[in-house]
Formats: structure tokens, sequence, C-alpha cells
């Protein structure tokens, strides 16, 4: 349960510091003004709920139940990472 419990701070953790760099892609969107980087942010957006569902899911299981969780937020954080990865490089 220790174990869980370090692992889904550590999860929060990362969530808000992706929270955090999305709002600085939003300002520079906003910026710019550009089609493109809107639809970016969008995915982006996407992904980063779709990771906050995983780790809700994640802090709601018990037991056995956990592990499984926790390789799909694994995979989720991978996509939205590097979702994040893509979304900086063609703002620059």
């Amino acid at each position: 349960m220790q174990e869980q419990l370090a692992y889904q701070s550590q999860m929060r953790s990362r969530l808000d510091e992706i929270i955090a760099q999305i709002e600085k892609l939003e300002a520079s969107a906003k910026q710019a003004e550009d089609e493109a980087k809107s639809k970016r942010l969008e995915v982006l957006k996407l992904k980063r709920a779709a990771f906050e569902e995983r780790l809700q899911s994640l802090q709601n299981s018990s037991g056995e139940a956990w592990e499984e969780l926790r390789s799909g937020l694994e995979s989720a954080w991978g996509e939205l990472q590097s979702a994040l990865d893509s979304a900086f490089a063609k703002f620059q």
C-alpha cells in the first residue's frame, strides 16, 4: 500500500508539471493565433485528461488491480510526454 501511495504521489507531481507546461504552450498559441498549434494543444489536453482519468482509477483501486492500472498509467504517461515534447518542438 505504501508503494502505491508513493507512486500515486509521483504521478500527480508529474501531472502538475505537465499542466504547467501546457499552460505555457497555451500562452504561446494565443500569441501566435496558429490553428495548427491550437490543434496540438487540444490533442495534448485530451492526452492529459486520459492520464488524469487513469491516475484517478489507480487511486481508487485496491490490491492486485493497481498493478494492472499502473501499466496502463505508464503507457498513458509515455503518450502524454511524447505529445508534449512534440508540441514544444513545433511551437519553437
